[in-house]
């Protein structure tokens, strides 16, 4: 029996050929040869080491992957003694929440299949797309970044998205991927995007339906009868009020009460308004929440995912006017209930409001609407990001197009995910050979320096063999992957030959 070692084949993954400068035309011819090249070496009951990023599968409609399961390439290969190690999973600290259509959940509420939106980076379309997988790993180090209106946190290999030029108009910014390793090593400041616009059409619905909904959203109510009723003390909103139900032709009344609050978030109220119920006929409220359909005050129906730009503006106008104000900053704002409020954002930052959540000083939470186009784009400087050196665990779903609306601490952010397709267990491994012991580990950023040699993946290209030291620790590294060994996959000779050659090139003494 004879032990091979390879990584980083990629198949399906039609944009590496791009990025290494591989010599294939077509991920399919690819594929192929990788696949030939390796069947070529490895007979049956060989033992082959997979050390991370074997395939992708169901990317965009750029050919950036293929809809195959990885069964369908290994059931190619002559040997099925296949030992393989994960690649790039990790990715969100475990305090990040997902933008699902349910609202931002934590990762252990997510499922395979729940519904998330996703950005199209080339129709700059919003789409709606199952979620593929879900991968938690631990990570012993990881990257972040805090300011006023953004945070984040990710292992080293997450992909961010972000604007490689500053430009005020977002629809015209290339958006681009880095890893975050490589993104924290410039000087510079970096765009990151914080919400993007939809692109939808115009959904079925009237303007004043939605004025209707921002004002259940915000001041109304729908009781255990399902009958609406809307609340209002401030004149100017009266007005509007009784002309959206009159324009809408519902059954309404006016009813007046004397407040008996006598103070709002710890203010004194000098001044007491007369407030004013409109209850909508039962009737008239059933048939309207049907159409909305509505399952209580605080739902949000699909369908809202499907509303145009300009359509959402108008439901967050009408909010406004329920239950909003303007800051000292000029910003307008929402109050309401942290869960709720939560809910709008992800509509928001979809549809090209950009946003933050808030807890006020008084414990009340609210969403603050930034109003120039330009916040877009969050500039990150060098002073606001940083390295923490502790273990902690990370998450991320596999998803068409690759990109996922997340949020810290109630700062949204757009980023990229993992896309590697084949689901394994073992995040390393170490081998015994020739009374050396050997560690297995996708990424060299992830080496142990317990043990002086590692086989690694992951840089492709860059280099085949590199030393490490650290704190007078010395690591020898061999990166196993295809694209420093002609295609084929490996013997452990074959690297000792090799890294012989590499120690005598570079005047290096042996560890």
């Amino acid at each position: 029996m004879n032990i091979y070692f390879t990584s980083d084949w990629h198949l399906s993954h039609a944009n590496i050929i791009e990025y290494t400068n591989r010599p294939f035309k077509t991920s399919e011819e690819m594929n192929s040869i990788i696949i030939k090249n390796c069947n070529e070496r490895v007979k049956k009951g060989d033992l082959v080491f997979f050390i991370g990023d074997f395939c992708f599968k169901s990317a965009n409609n750029r050919g950036n992957g293929g809809k195959e399961n990885p069964e369908f390439f290994i059931n190619q290969l002559n040997t099925t003694n296949t030992v393989f190690i994960s690649g790039n999973h990790d990715c969100f600290s475990e305090d990040t929440l997902l933008l699902t259509i349910r609202g931002y959940k934590k990762y252990e509420e997510l499922k395979i299949g729940d519904l998330i939106p996703t950005l199209n980076l080339i129709s700059r379309k919003l789409e709606i797309q199952p979620i593929e997988d879900i991968i938690v790993n631990p990570v012993n180090e990881i990257y972040g970044f805090k300011n006023r209106s953004s945070e984040g946190k990710f292992s080293s290999n997450h992909k961010l998205l972000f604007a490689p030029y500053n430009h005020n108009r977002f629809d015209q910014t290339p958006l681009t991927k880095n890893t975050v390793k490589e993104l924290w090593k410039r000087k510079s400041h970096i765009n990151l995007i914080s919400a993007t616009k939809s692109n939808n059409e115009d959904w079925n619905i009237s303007k004043q339906e939605l004025e209707l909904l921002g004002w259940i959203y915000t001041d109304g109510s729908i009781d255990k009868y399902g009958k609406i009723t809307i609340y209002q003390s401030k004149e100017k909103n009266i007005l509007i009020i009784k002309k959206l139900l009159l324009d809408l032709g519902l059954s309404f009344k006016d009813i007046t009460r004397h407040k008996k609050t006598k103070e709002i978030c710890g203010k004194i109220i000098k001044n007491q308004l007369i407030a004013h119920e409109f209850p909508i006929s039962l009737t008239d409220s059933r048939e309207m929440i049907t159409k909305l359909k509505l399952k209580n005050k605080y739902d949000i129906p699909d369908w809202l995912w499907n509303l145009s730009d300009a359509q959402m503006q108008v439901l967050i106008e009408a909010m406004i006017l329920g239950n909003g104000a303007i800051n000292g900053v000029g910003n307008r704002v929402i109050w309401g209930q942290k869960f709720f409020l939560e809910k709008i954002m992800g509509l928001c930052v979809t549809h090209g409001i950009d946003c933050n959540l808030i807890l006020a000083k008084n414990r009340g939470y609210y969403l603050c609407l930034h109003t120039k186009s330009k916040h877009y784009i969050r500039q990150i400087c060098s002073k606001y990001r940083y390295i923490e050196n502790k273990q902690t665990i990370t998450w991320c779903v596999t998803v068409k197009n690759h990109t996922l609306f997340t949020a810290l601490n109630g700062k949204p952010l757009i980023s990229g995910n993992s896309r590697n397709s084949l689901k394994t267990p073992i995040q390393s491994l170490v081998i015994y050979y020739g009374g050396k012991q050997v560690r297995l580990v996708h990424n060299p950023a992830h080496i142990d320096y317990n043990y002086s040699y590692h086989f690694t993946g992951h840089v492709h290209q860059h280099w085949k063999f590199k030393r490490f030291i650290d704190n007078g620790r010395v690591v020898d590294c061999c990166n196993v992957g295809v694209d420093q060994w002609n295609f084929y996959p490996i013997t452990i000779n074959e690297i000792e030959s090799e890294y012989q050659k590499w120690l005598k090139s570079n005047n290096l003494c042996k560890i």
